[in-house]
C-alpha cells in the first residue's frame, strides 16, 4: 500500500465542499430525535480517518485533520449554552488523526469494518470532548443535559461509521485529486 503526502490546495477546496455539504445535506441526512435532537453524520470525520489511513507522515494526518477540525467548528454555531468556542474540533481531529495515522499499520486500510471502527472511535472520543469543552465553558449542564448530548454523540458516531466505508470508498475513486499519486513508499509501509 502506498502512502502519499495531501495536495494542499485541492484539499482545502475539498474541506469547503465537505462543510457545504456537512451543513446542507447534513441536515437532510439526519433525523430527529424528539428527547435528544438531531442526529446525523460527520461528513468531515470520514476524510479525517481516510487521510489518516493513507497520508505519508503523521504531520500530514493532523494538519488535515486540524483544517477539518476548524471546518467542523466553524459548522456548529451555538453548541451547549448559546455559543461555540473555535479551538476544541481541530484540535481532537488533529490528535485524532495522529492517533490512527500510529496504529494504521495494524489495520487493513481499505476494508470496510476497520474504516468503520476507526471512524467510530473518532467521532465519538472528539465529539464528546467537543461537547466536554462546552459543557464546562457554560458551567455545567444539569439535569442530565450533558448525559443526553454524550448519548447524542455516540448515535452521531454510529450514523458516521454506517457511512464512512461507502465515504472511503468515494474519496479512493478521487483521491488523486487530494493525494498525490506516485509517491514513493515510506519505510513504515514496506
Amino acid at each position: 500500500m502506498k502512502v502519499v503526502p495531501v495536495r494542499w490546495i485541492p484539499f482545502i477546496i475539498l474541506a469547503y465542499l465537505l462543510t457545504l455539504l456537512q451543513t446542507t445535506v447534513g441536515g437532510v441526512l439526519a433525523w430527529r430525535s424528539a428527547s435528544l435532537g438531531p442526529i446525523g453524520p460527520d461528513l468531515l470525520a470520514i476524510v479525517v480517518v481516510y487521510v489518516a489511513l493513507h497520508a505519508s507522515s503523521g504531520i500530514d494526518a493532523m494538519l488535515a485533520g486540524w483544517i477539518l477540525g476548524l471546518c467542523m467548528d466553524l459548522t456548529t454555531g451555538g453548541g451547549a449554552g448559546g455559543a461555540t468556542v473555535v479551538g476544541p474540533m481541530p484540535i481532537a481531529y488533529a490528535l485524532g488523526a495522529a492517533s490512527i495515522y500510529r496504529v494504521r499499520e495494524a489495520f487493513f486500510r481499505d476494508r470496510p469494518l476497520p474504516q468503520a471502527f476507526l471512524a467510530f472511535l473518532l467521532v465519538a472520543l472528539s465529539h464528546i470532548f467537543w461537547v466536554s469543552v462546552q459543557a464546562m465553558r457554560v458551567g455545567g449542564l444539569g439535569g442530565g443535559a450533558y448525559g443526553e448530548m454524550v448519548l447524542q454523540t455516540l448515535l452521531v458516531a454510529l450514523y458516521t461509521a454506517v457511512l464512512t466505508p461507502l465515504g472511503c470508498f468515494a474519496l479512493g475513486r478521487m483521491r488523486h485529486w487530494f493525494l498525490t499519486p506516485g509517491a514513493r513508499r515510506s519505510r513504515r509501509s514496506r
